[in-house]
C-alpha cells in the first residue's frame, strides 16, 4: 500500500515517537504449491511513521532476488524452505528448474534465494530486513514515508574471522536468536535439528524435533578468533528450548550469568500444529565456574514474543514486556513481567476476537541525547492489533510504566495488518543518520 496517512481514534501521539515502527512478516506474493506455514513467504514490511502527532502507514514487498524473479515469471520457481520440499518432486521440480534457468541465463542462485521476512534491526546507520537464510537487504524510509528497497548487502565484502561455534554443537541446529553481554555472545542449542538429508530425499521437512537430544546454551568470547573447538563453553538445560531470547548480562561480583527467554516446553508440533506449542518465560543463571545452570519461570501464564528497553541490552534490566500466547504469532494481550521480583507487575488484553503481534518497546526519551537519568520503564509498549470480527487493525500506543499498561493513543489503519513477526522502533534522529549505499 503507498504512504497512506492514518486516523488517530484514541488518545494523541506523543512526541517522542517520531521517527517509524518497522513491522516484517511473510507475505507469498504467489501461491504456493505446499501447505501454508505463516512464517514461510516473501517478506514484506509494514511501517508506521510518526511526526509531531501524525501518523502515515506503508506496506510494501522486500525486493529480493528470489521475488524479483518470481515477479517475472509470474509463479514460484524457488520453493520454501519449510512448506514446498516434503517428497522428491519438489526437489526434482527446484533442481530441473534452477538447472534450466540457469543455463540460459534467468537465474543465478548467487544472488540469494532468501525473502529476509523475519525481523528488522538498525545496524551501522541501515535499515536491514533479516532472514535465516541469506544475507540481509538494506531498505529504506525515504522522504515521501514510502519503503524502498536498496540491495541485498554483503557488509560491503569485508570478511570477518570466523568462531568455531559449528564445530561443537551436537547435529546441525536451528538458531533462531541469541543473546550478548559485555564480553560473551551466548547461542541456545535446542532439540530442534535441521536434517538435509530427509529433505533430499524427499521425507520431509530438513528441520524436526530430536526428543532424545539435550539441550544445551554455548557461550563464547564476543572477541573469540582462535580456531581452538574448545572456545565455546557448553552448558546442559535439559528441557529448555529456546528460540526467542528476551535479555542476557553478566553479574556484578560473580562469575554468572543471567539468561532470560521463552521456553517452548512442548514443541513437538511448532512446525505443523504451533497452536498446540506451550511457552514458559524463564530466568536461568549460568555459573560459569561450576557449571551449574538454576532455572526460574517466571509467570504461569503462555508467554512468548518479548521485549525490554533496548537501551539495557546485554546489561542487568528488571522489566520485560511478553505477548500473551493465544497461537502464535496472535497474542491475545499483554503482561509485565519484573525480573527483579521475579513477578507479574501489569497486564493488558486486547479484547474479545483482538490479537496483537510482538510488542515493542520505546522510551520516552527515544530522540534526545541523554537519557541517563530516565527510569528503565518510562517509555510506551507499542504493537498492532487486529480485531477478527470488524476486519478493522489498530495500532495501540501503550504507557509502560502503568499497572494497566493504559492506552495512550490508538491510530487507526487503513487496512488489515497480519500479525507479523519481528519489528523494530527508529527514532528520528536515527533516520536523520541514515547511511544509503545504492
Amino acid at each position: 500500500m503507498d504512504p497512506t496517512e492514518c486516523e488517530v481514534i484514541e488518545g494523541e501521539l506523543p512526541i517522542s515517537l517520531n521517527g517509524v515502527y518497522i513491522m516484517n512478516g511473510s507475505n507469498p506474493q504467489k501461491q504456493i504449491n505446499g501447505a501454508q506455514i505463516f512464517f514461510e513467504g516473501d517478506g514484506m514490511l509494514h511501517s508506521l511513521r510518526f511526526s509531531n502527532g501524525n501518523a502515515i502507514y506503508c506496506s510494501r514487498f522486500i525486493k529480493t532476488y528470489k521475488y524479483l524473479v518470481e515477479k517475472e515469471v509470474g509463479a514460484p520457481i524457488i520453493p520454501q524452505f519449510l512448506s514446498e520440499f516434503y517428497e522428491l518432486e519438489d526437489v526434482f521440480r527446484f533442481v530441473i528448474i534452477s538447472l534450466w534457468r540457469g543455463l540460459i541465463g534467468k537465474i543465478d542462485l548467487k544472488r540469494g534465494i532468501g525473502t529476509s521476512k523475519t525481523s528488522v534491526s538498525f545496524f551501522a546507520n541501515k535499515i536491514l530486513a533479516l532472514g535465516e537464510s541469506d544475507l540481509p537487504c538494506i531498505v529504506n524510509v525515504t522522504e515521501e514515508d514510502d519503503i524502498e528497497t536498496i540491495k541485498r548487502w554483503d557488509f560491503n565484502g569485508v570478511e570477518q574471522k570466523g568462531v568455531p561455534l559449528t564445530y561443537s554443537t551436537k547435529n546441525q541446529t536451528f538458531v533462531h536468536d541469541f543473546a550478548i553481554t559485555k564480553r560473551f555472545a551466548i547461542f541456545p542449542e535446542s532439540q530442534f535439528v535441521f536434517r538435509p538429508f530427509k529433505q533430499m530425499l524427499g521425507r520431509g521437512m530438513a528441520l524436526s524435533v530430536d526428543k532424545n537430544k539435550v539441550p544445551r546454551l554455548g557461550i563464547i568470547n564476543r572477541h573469540a578468533n582462535s580456531l581452538d573447538e574448545h572456545i565455546v563453553k557448553w552448558f546442559e538445560v535439559p528441557g529448555f528450548n529456546a528460540l526467542h531470547v528476551v535479555n542476557a548480562w553478566e553479574l556484578s561480583g560473580e562469575d554468572a550469568i543471567i539468561f532470560v527467554a521463552a521456553n517452548y516446553f512442548t514443541h513437538e508440533q511448532v512446525f505443523n500444529a504451533i497452536d498446540k506449542v506451550q511457552y514458559t518465560l524463564e530466568k536461568l543463571k549460568i555459573n560459569l565456574e561450576t557449571g551449574e545452570v538454576s532455572r526460574k519461570i517466571l509467570s504461569k501464564l503462555n508467554l512468548e514474543l518479548g521485549c525490554i528497553n533496548p537501551s539495557y541490552l546485554g546489561k542487568s534490566s528488571r522489566y520485560v514486556y511478553m505477548g500473551v500466547n493465544e497461537k502464535c504469532p496472535k497474542m491475545s494481550g499483554l503482561t509485565k513481567i519484573d525480573l527483579e521480583k521475579e513477578c507479574e507487575v501489569g497486564r493488558r488484553y486486547y479484547g474479545d476476537n483482538c490479537f496483537g503481534g510482538e510488542p515493542c518497546f520505546v522510551p520516552r526519551t527515544a530522540n534526545d541525547d541523554d537519557n541517563i537519568d530516565c527510569e528503565e520503564d518510562d517509555g510506551f509498549v507499542v504493537t498492532f492489533v487486529h480485531d477478527e470480527k470488524s476486519g478493522e487493525s489498530n495500532f495501540l500506543v501503550m504507557d509502560a510504566k502503568s499497572p494497566e499498561l493504559d492506552i495512550v493513543a490508538v491510530v487507526r489503519m487503513p487496512r488489515r495488518v497480519p500479525y507479523g513477526l519481528h519489528g523494530v522502533f527508529i527514532s528520528q534522529k536515527n533516520l536523520l543518520n541514515l547511511s544509503i549505499q545504492h
